[in-house]
């Protein structure tokens, strides 16, 4: 997730930190295992923060509106499995700078 923010003004390496959500997500559905198990997996696919993290206020970033469709499709799917995760990490990501559409839980 720090990677992620801080690639405000690099839409290539935005790119390549979606690339790699987007394996990561086919290799969690692709292996069988106990759905909690799986829930504690997903919590990699909404950029899941422990909340020991530091203070973000002053950390500069900004979303495109392709990366905005792309977290709030895997916010949509996953964030749900995590919510109290899920509410922090868009905390940690500025949420008024996401401006989140909907997303669907």
């Amino acid at each position: 997730m720090p990677s992620y923010v801080d690639a405000y003004n690099n839409p290539s390496r935005r790119k390549q930190c979606e690339a790699a959500l987007s394996a990561v997500e086919a290799k969690i559905n692709a292996i069988n295992c106990v759905d909690w198990v799986r829930q504690k997996l997903y919590r990699s696919l909404i950029l899941s923060v422990s909340g020991i993290e530091g203070d973000w206020s002053n950390v500069p970033t900004d979303y495109s509106y392709a990366d905005i469709q792309f977290l709030n499709s895997m916010f949509g799917k996953y964030g749900k499995y995590n919510f109290d995760y899920f509410m922090l990490t868009i905390y940690k990501m500025k949420l008024e700078k996401l401006k989140l559409c909907e997303v669907k839980i």
